[in-house]
């Protein structure tokens, strides 16, 4: 801001006025006047004309001034009017830091849905506790918990009702436990549960049979009414680790046991574990890889007319050689490779690649009905699982009836409603629908009725004592009658005896399909069984 001099200017200008003034216009009047009498009359008129041009003078100056000097006050009201909004919004801006520090802080120890402490204020807790237990030569365990199926609640019934039901759990596992004990959320619906001082197993399973029971009865949310169950791991420290990280990791490892024994349960660590879980993870990171450096490969295993011995079909079965872990079974990396999403890239692969080797042998000449494939319930339930099929029988340029999509029973029942109106997408692009293990599920004829299927395959644990347990005899020659009388087509697998033929046989078994007639052979094996067409029977 200049600074202002009016103070100074205008005694300034009023005195170089007043100089001009008097030392001209008293020489003017006496070069032009003679007379003297008329020269003082005049100048007494100067007089009196200077003292107002001096007041106008005056008066214009002052004027001018205070013009400035309002202006000036005007324009710093205006600077602090504009400080003190900025001085507001800075303290503002500072209440909100303060407010989002002290939230960052909260978020940064504790869940945001259930206000438990979170994995990193538990880790902490944890790590203390470990050192404590041994400084005393104490103990102490971690739970690791689990609620059981809790995605298919948050599909079926939506994410406010999971959340809904997270918070519930929260509640419960509180109440669960001692004040002096930790509850935190891991994160998803997984919880943490730190008991210091409990190196005792009894008492540790006193207290997880306290957790379980605590889900004993319905849960009211929303007008649903929800069963759920949890399952817990457990690691007990010292023994397990002397750290945060091993404890949680071995927790972890005695929940998934937990969860393979049935869920609804508990598991308390031990070393075997430990190997399990590292061969699951040396598993898991080898199928990330396995398509794309060509490990897998298809078999394909002949089946069978009962009563004239065609070959009436092939069914389709995956194969892994891992050049680190050699060949896998598939029932240990199917799992695998379900729970992380896998199976969904792997399905198509093998979709796409037994149409093709379908149309090719076709082409060739070869006879046969159709060729199965199995179908995870992860496929069946992504989205474009329709336009996937659809857009690789068109890209092959095999006949849609020459594949059948095999699904088991208790995948199919996941989403039943779901899942009945994508078969029967299928069914109207003509491809066919076989029910793989009937009779392991839930074998309803309830839904039986409603699915449109042509084919049901009878599950091979009836088959492996068909010839010695009555009863599985029964079960199996009930399942076939029924299929009979409703027009299904049967398969029996897992066939591997000559008298389990003959029994199947004379129960009218359609199709049989086992290593009796040949094992699950590669693609140039079964060009010369399809050349031969029949096996003796």
């Amino acid at each position: 801001m200049k600074k202002n001099n009016s103070s100074v200017i205008i005694p300034l200008k009023y005195a170089l006025f007043s100089l001009l003034w008097v030392v001209l216009s008293d020489k003017a009047l006496y070069w032009l006047l003679d007379s003297r009498e008329l020269s003082t009359k005049l100048s007494i008129i100067k007089g009196i004309v200077f003292i107002v041009i001096t007041s106008l003078l005056i008066w214009y100056l002052i004027r001018d001034a205070e013009r400035k000097v309002i202006k000036n006050y005007e324009e710093l009201t205006a600077v602090y009017e504009q400080l003190s909004a900025t001085e507001e919004e800075l303290r503002a801006q500072y209440e909100e830091l303060i407010e989002n520090q002290e939230k960052i802080n909260y978020l940064a120890y504790y869940d945001d849905l259930t206000g438990l402490p979170n994995k990193v204020l538990f880790k902490d807790r944890l790590s203390l506790e470990i050192y404590k237990a041994i400084e005393t030569n104490s103990g102490g365990a971690v739970l690791f918990v689990d609620l059981d199926d809790f995605k298919k609640i948050n599909d079926s019934l939506g994410y406010d009702v999971g959340d809904k039901l997270l918070k519930i759990a929260a509640e419960k596992f509180k109440k669960s436990v001692n004040s002096y004990d930790t509850v935190a959320r891991f994160g998803g619906d997984t919880f943490l549960i730190l008991l210091p001082g409990e190196s005792h197993y009894t008492v540790i399973i006193e207290k997880t049979r306290v957790l379980l029971n605590e889900f004993k009865e319905e849960i009211q949310i929303d007008n649903n009414s929800l069963f759920v169950t949890v399952s817990i791991g457990i690691s007990v420290f010292p023994n397990d680790g002397l750290d945060a990280n091993t404890i949680l990791k071995n927790a972890e490892t005695a929940l998934y046991q937990a969860k393979r024994k049935g869920r609804n349960t508990y598991c308390f660590f031990n070393d075997e574990m430990g190997s399990a879980v590292s061969r699951r993870l040396r598993i898991e990171n080898g199928l990330r890889y396995a398509l794309k450096n060509n490990e897998l490969y298809l078999c394909y295993q002949p089946q069978v007319e009962s009563k004239t011995g065609r070959i009436k079909g092939l069914e389709a079965l995956i194969r892994w050689k891992s050049p680190e872990l050699g060949m896998v079974p598939a029932g240990e990396f199917i799992p695998i490779a379900e729970e992380t999403g896998i199976i969904v890239e792997i399905g198509k692969w093998v979709l796409e690649n037994v149409c093709k080797q379908n149309k090719i042998w076709l082409t060739n000449g070869y006879n046969f009905d159709s060729i199965s494939i199995n179908i995870s319930s992860i496929q069946l339930k992504q989205a474009d699982f329709l336009d996937t099929v659809r857009e690789i029988l068109d890209t092959s340029g095999v006949e849609p009836q020459k594949i059948e999509i095999e699904i088991t029973e208790t995948a199919f029942m996941e989403s039943l409603e779901e899942n009945i109106n994508k078969l029967k997408g299928l069914k109207d692009m003509g491809v066919k629908i076989s029910l793989d293990d009937f009779g392991t599920g839930y074998s309803s004829l309830n839904y039986l009725r409603r699915l449109p299927i042509s084919t049901l395959k009878i599950d091979k644990s009836f088959i492996d004592n068909i010839c010695d347990s009555s009863s599985d005899r029964d079960i199996t020659y009930g399942i076939i009658q029924l299929a009979n009388k409703i027009n299904l087509n049967v398969v029996a697998e897992g066939v591997e005896g000559k008298e389990q033929v003959d029994i199947l046989k004379n129960m009218n078994c359609d199709i049989i399909q086992g290593y009796y007639f040949s094992k699950p052979i590669g693609s140039n094996e079964v060009e010369e069984v399809l050349k031969r067409g029949y096996f003796s029977i």
